[in-house]
């Protein structure tokens, strides 16, 4: 299996990171959200081991598709953006009934 590795140095980003890893060992795996792993405290570093996403953090992706995603609006072409925002969706549902709340920053 390939992981990304999210690795914290500094103290703030360390204890950001282990309260993380303590709400995502308490979530169990789901199709439509990134799967924990594994944690790894090293000499003063906080490793984070998470499933690897192909296409990369949802906000990465959705800034290089923007164009693409326009025009499929545009063109009246809404079934692949259905299906995506209905997988979107069912994770964020999924997180909620866990009582997790995940917050995403998008400024596209």
């Amino acid at each position: 299996m390939e992981v990304a590795i999210k690795e914290a140095h500094s103290k703030d980003a360390k204890e950001e990171m282990l309260e993380e890893a303590k709400s995502m060992i308490k979530v169990s795996k789901h199709d439509h959200i990134v799967n924990f792993q594994a944690v790894c405290v090293e000499n003063d570093s906080v490793y984070l081991l998470l499933e690897f996403c192909s296409l990369g953090p949802i906000k990465n992706f959705l800034q290089l598709h923007r164009e693409e995603m326009i025009l499929k609006l545009e063109n009246n072409d809404f079934k692949e953006l259905i299906q995506w925002c209905a997988q979107l969706a069912d994770g964020m549902v999924f997180l909620a009934s866990k009582n997790i709340i995940h917050v995403v920053s998008l400024i596209l």
